[in-house]
């Protein structure tokens, strides 16, 4: 009895040794990856605050973060919100308080807009309609389409029920347009004659792109479809030589330096300011194996005293958070 009591106190010991050794292990390699967590935000503020991103052509840091890193686009606004600084509970009070007076700010502001909106018109001497107005954002956007809709069908009705001999007579003062057309009728050409895009190209270019080109970018809205070939350099309205860009990238290509380009095979790439062409997707680079990834550690932070307890917080509260200078501060 006694000797099976010493043999189960000693496996007892065994495995709370093997416990603690693990756990050990556990809690070192949480210390290292804590210390590169800090040296990664503390490489993105540095990169952040000089606007590298903005040099390689892209929106914001998280855009770059989520290009590079594979980082999605909420996590890599928070990298970038917590690298500013602030414990994670300061992050994210700060985040909150921010909103609030965000949307006091906004509602202050839409209220203005509001009392400020006005709208004039009158008939010009040549009996044209001329309108004047000032209006918030969203009322402005349905007169704008209302007008639109209005010139879409007095150009519609214009051009219905011609007989065959008012055709003849326009044409004895016009020029021939040639469209290319697939086979469901929708436009794939017209050449050099117009530089704007008709909507159904509009509709097949959005189709196929999905959004803008621009390596990184993520923005599906407000894009314009750039001639790749530039119109001025007699680059025709083709589905062939268009591509969409978001605003700012569009600026980006022409007058930013950058550049959008066709291979001889047929496939649409960038370039930078350097000219060098840029990557459609990036890769991490990769550790082959586990001691591949020790080596790095050791490398990198051997002068961090990795241990079991460096994981530990080591923040102290002490003067409380000034929020309304934090704030004041973000706007």
């Amino acid at each position: 009895m006694q000797t099976a009591t010493v043999s189960s106190i000693s496996d007892t010991q065994s495995r709370l040794t093997e416990a603690e050794q693990l756990g050990e292990q556990i809690t070192e390699l949480c210390s290292y990856i804590y210390a590169a967590e800090s040296r990664l935000l503390t490489l993105i503020r540095e990169f952040d605050d000089k606007e590298h991103w903005a040099r390689l052509g892209f929106h914001s840091c998280a855009h770059w973060l989520n290009f590079k890193c594979g980082i999605g686009m909420n996590a890599a606004r928070e990298k970038v919100r917590v690298a500013k600084h602030g414990t994670a509970h300061h992050v994210e009070k700060l985040v909150s308080k921010y909103r609030s007076a965000k949307r006091a700010e906004d509602a202050a502001v839409a209220n203005e807009q509001y009392r400020d909106r006005e709208l004039s018109h009158y008939f010009d001497h040549d009996g044209c309609l001329v309108i004047k107005a000032r209006l918030p954002a969203e009322q402005g956007a349905l007169i704008v389409k209302a007008l639109e809709m209005a010139m879409y069908v007095g150009a519609a009705s214009a051009a219905t029920d011609v007989t065959a001999e008012t055709s003849r007579r326009i044409a004895c003062d016009s020029t021939v347009v040639g469209i290319i057309e697939d086979n469901n009728g929708e436009p794939l050409s017209i050449g050099r004659r117009s530089r704007s895009i008709p909507p159904p190209m509009r509709r097949a270019l959005r189709v196929r792109d999905g959004g803008c080109r621009f390596p990184g970018c993520t923005n599906s809205r407000f894009v314009d479809g750039h001639h790749i070939k530039h119109w001025a350099d007699g680059g025709a309205t083709s589905l062939d030589n268009l591509v969409l860009l978001c605003r700012h990238h569009h600026h980006l290509v022409h007058e930013g330096g950058f550049d959008c380009k066709k291979s001889a095979d047929g496939e649409i790439y960038f370039t930078d300011k350097r000219q060098k062409p840029m990557p459609n997707w990036a890769e991490l680079p990769g550790l082959a194996d586990a001691q591949d990834i020790e080596r790095w550690l050791d490398r990198e932070f051997f002068e961090a005293t990795g241990d079991g307890e460096g994981c530990a917080a080591r923040w102290h509260a002490g003067d409380r958070m000034d929020w309304h200078m934090a704030v004041s501060a973000l706007f």
